[in-house]
């Protein structure tokens, strides 16, 4: 250790020896709110004992502690192991942050505190979401997506398009967390990003936000490129919203054999629900080899699924998805397992 820090240490030691223990902590957080790295390092070190007792006392202080600036220096030592730039010894010979305080230190950020705590501690992930250093801004990227802050949304969304791509994943991945529908159309902006890794993140996400994101999917559903469709389809097979049976059945003659099977992966989450859109689609499309084995896919498994007298009545529909003439055969089956599945009320709602 060099001399100006041992100076600043003794007197650290000095100011503190004059106080009593509850006022200790507090100087220690005011001071390393400031920058001062030696309060820093002697709270890291209280957080790091083994007095389990004494350990929880500094835990709970900084939990409630309200100073933007503390919590930013602790996401900067956790990520960097420097506090505002100054590196820290928290344990004699151990530069930066322990491997053993680490999940501690990142445990403080996702505690829940009634008042300014809550609010200091997402002000300061946002203000590290805008750090020169990528990691910071992953790690601050990651934690707003684990507190679950819509007060990060727009900024979580600006940081789809961040420098480093894993900022940008980090970002993509947060959104998914929060889960709100106000990040719809940045998500899919960024399904079209050259970073494949990214897109399907964004999907998932949209995925994740639920109907809300069913309306620009469908449009996305009918893009000229096969990626798009396939991101579009994956996140709607997620959401299971009736809105999309319609083109999720059209999807089942899309040219891209991966469109095709999540498509009629999402139908068969439809269940019965799926089963009266298909038979009519049976009814008036031209049949494909591709349109042929995705009906038989969605009609026997949702048959697999349904009461028995819908099961018996899909059955013959079935088989004939099973002929070289489906075309001719299809159609008929399809009609007569309509007109039975409604005259029986079968038909879902």
């Amino acid at each position: 250790m060099s001399t100006q820090p041992r100076m600043e240490e003794a007197r650290l030691m000095e100011t503190l020896a004059s106080l009593d223990k509850e006022k200790q902590k507090e100087v220690l957080v005011d001071l390393a709110a400031e920058g001062n790295a030696a309060a820093a390092t002697e709270l890291l070190r209280k957080l790091s004992q083994e007095n389990f007792r004494e350990q929880l006392a500094y835990r709970n202080l900084i939990i409630s502690t309200n100073k933007v600036a503390f919590w930013e220096g602790l996401l900067e030592f956790v990520v960097a192991g420097t506090w505002r730039g100054q590196p820290l010894e928290v344990v004699p010979s151990v530069s930066g942050c322990p491997r053993t305080l680490k999940p501690l230190l990142q445990s403080l950020f996702l505690a829940k505190r009634d008042g300014g705590a809550d609010s200091a501690r997402d002000e300061a992930l946002l203000n590290s979401l805008r750090s020169s250093n990528p990691d910071i801004r992953r790690v601050a990227a990651g934690t707003l997506g684990e507190r679950k802050s819509r007060r990060a949304i727009d900024e979580l969304a600006r940081h789809l398009t961040d420098p480093h791509p894993r900022v940008r994943l980090h970002a993509a991945r947060a959104l998914k967390r929060i889960a709100d529908p106000t990040a719809v159309e940045p998500l899919i902006r960024c399904l079209s990003h050259e970073d494949e890794i990214l897109s399907g993140e964004a999907a998932d996400a949209l995925g994740a936000i639920g109907p809300a994101a069913v309306p620009p999917l469908l449009q996305v559903l009918q893009s000229r490129d096969g990626w798009l469709r396939w991101l579009a389809t994956r996140a709607l097979s997620h959401i299971g919203d009736e809105r999309a049976i319609d083109s999720l059945i059209t999807a089942l003659k899309d040219e891209d054999g991966g469109v095709r099977w999540l498509a009629a992966e999402a139908l068969i989450k439809s269940g019965p629900k799926a089963v009266e859109p298909l038979l009519r689609a049976l009814l008036r499309e031209k049949m494909t080899p591709w349109f042929q084995e995705g009906s038989h896919h969605v009609i026997g498994s949702i048959s697999q699924k349904v009461n028995g007298r819908r099961a018996a009545i899909l059955r013959p529909l079935l088989l004939s998805l099973e002929e070289i003439d489906a075309g001719v055969e299809a159609p008929v089956a399809a009609a007569r397992a309509l007109d039975e599945l409604r005259s029986l009320g079968l038909l879902a709602a």
